[in-house]
């Protein structure tokens, strides 16, 4: 690591992956040499035929504006005033996705002269209207007067895609472009526990899921006859560590995932546990500027899998070198079911094809005034916990305080929110007060898993005590010990960590607001 305590190179198996940043912290650039033949920062021999080799570059306001890839090319990206992706383009092949959004931020399918195609097209935002070239909206989307309406904000249809909503706002029908028919089925606590497939061959598949009581989900299960007669088991245990999966059981063996650090939902590798030969298998995940899983390497250093993904995270090209490599993993703490094509993201689904979860935020309008809204673009955006959009940064601490480099989960604040005393989020920041969060209440600044040396979360009020004694927040409370066995949170010196956090926040919004010339 350097001063800094950013990760600068790690070793995974033959090779080492090292790493770049800009002077805001932020990954600039990645790739991968053999271990021991070369040295960091500047000295490194020219990278051949090395398994990673990745660049980004990054606007004022923090945007992915493009990401070049060795085998994927060039992509830039483009966004509205507000971050919202507009378009996705790569450079090498001239294709494009393109999207526009209503002022609730549900994606519009918008009608063009160009049908949706089905296909390696299919959820890549065709549908959508062209960028303008005109010097005075340049980069903004040429939007019809009459867009279809999203009401309710329950997409109705999109790129081709149909869906209906039940009463409580759960998707319990999909009709994909190529005919197939998706029904869905929810329990008490709105958690998907059926999925009948029917395929435009004629055949249908049924898909049953099961939950612990914290919402993890515990496995998945195909029903139908034909899988009554079949030899082989259709049926995928799941075990957790805490809110990240850590390993799956299937009649091959069992996969045993281990993440980059102990706060981490990146995936560092997998250990594959082979029932016929009784052998253990070692792969490496390397993942990009977001934690998008984009290859797989086994110990020597031997490329097993790749793959690349449209602008919601949706995986386009599924390159298994190695025929049984498995990557289930999609954007960070999303595991893909090929059943139906979402994404398990612990208390909800994800649809890549539309960038929105397909059922109702639990924690209701404190995750914002559209409860199936993921993120303005899933490039600087994650959602972890399939409750609330996070962006990822690292800070120092004072040493008065801990004096310890913690990574930050940081949500969007209303820094012009107003409290009882008449200060606004940002004046209250400024002098190390928590600002408010949506439920007008302090924002608690949470230490993950209890773990002093744990990340920190920025979490309204009142999803903090709705999730409290649950293994998702507060693990020893569940188990009754209370804090952490090795290493409980010092609450004198975190109270100097926090004071000094906010006031850091909001000097960091002030920096903005002058460089976009609000103050």
């Amino acid at each position: 690591r350097d001063k800094l305590h950013r990760e600068i190179q790690r070793t995974q198996g033959s090779i080492s992956s090292l790493y770049d940043y800009d002077p805001m912290g932020r990954l600039k650039s990645q790739r991968t040499v053999w271990s021991g033949t070369q040295t960091l920062h500047n000295k490194q021999n020219p990278l051949v035929g090395g398994a990673v080799n990745r660049r980004y570059a990054y606007d004022k306001a923090g945007n992915l504006i493009q990401s070049a890839d060795q085998r994927s090319g060039v992509l830039n990206y483009v966004y509205d005033k507000i971050g919202r992706i507009q378009e996705a383009r790569n450079s090498q092949t001239g294709r494009s996705e393109t999207f526009a959004f209503d002022p609730a931020h549900n994606i519009l399918d918008i009608p063009t002269s160009t049908p949706s195609p089905v296909g390696e097209g299919w959820g890549e935002g065709k549908t959508t209207a062209p960028i303008s070239d005109d010097p005075k909206t340049q980069g903004r989307l040429k939007l019809p007067a009459h867009p279809n309406p999203v009401s309710g904000n329950r997409l109705k249809e999109y790129n081709g895609i149909e869906y209906t909503y039940d009463a409580l706002g759960n998707l319990i029908y999909r009709q994909l472009p190529n005919g197939e028919n998706q029904y869905y089925q929810y329990d008490l606590e709105n958690q998907l526990v059926r999925a009948e497939i029917k395929k435009p061959a004629g055949n249908t598949e049924i898909w049953e899921y099961a939950y612990d009581p914290f919402g993890r989900r515990l496995s998945k299960e195909r029903k139908d006859k034909l899988a009554w007669t079949s030899t082989v088991p259709k049926r995928t245990h799941f075990v957790w560590d805490g809110t990240r999966l850590l390993q799956e059981y299937t009649y091959k063996g069992s996969y045993t995932y281990i993440y980059t650090d102990q706060d981490s939902y990146e995936p560092l590798a997998q250990v594959f546990h082979n029932n016929q030969d009784e052998a253990q298998y070692l792969a490496y995940f390397h993942n990009d500027q977001i934690g998008i899983p984009r290859e797989m390497t086994d110990i020597n250093g031997n490329l097993l899998w790749y793959g690349e993904y449209t602008a919601w995270g949706r995986l386009k090209k599924d390159e298994r070198v190695y025929k049984n490599a498995h990557q289930p993993f999609r954007l960070q703490n999303q595991y893909y079911d090929e059943e139906t094509g979402l994404h398990y993201n612990l208390m909800r689904y994800y649809e890549p094809e539309a960038g929105r979860f397909v059922n109702q935020d639990p924690i209701g309008l404190l995750g914002g005034d559209n409860l199936y809204w993921f993120a303005p673009n899933a490039q600087t955006w994650i959602d972890i916990l399939g409750l609330n959009r996070f962006t990822r940064t690292t800070w120092q601490a004072p040493s008065k305080g801990t004096g310890q480099t913690y990574t930050v989960f940081q949500q969007a604040i209303d820094w012009d929110m107003v409290d009882n005393k008449g200060r606004t989020n940002l004046q209250r920041a400024s002098k190390g007060l928590a600002p408010l969060g949506a439920d007008g209440k302090s924002i608690n600044l949470h230490h993950s898993k209890q773990d002093a040396r744990g990340a920190l979360f920025e979490l309204t009020k009142t999803t903090h005590s709705k999730y409290d004694r649950t293994n998702a927040l507060h693990p020893y409370k569940v188990d009754g010990s209370g804090k952490h066995p090795y290493f409980p949170v010092d609450r004198n010196a975190f109270d100097k960590d926090r004071k000094q956090y906010w006031k850091d926040r909001a000097k960091a919004e002030k920096r903005r607001r002058r460089k976009a010339g609000k103050c």
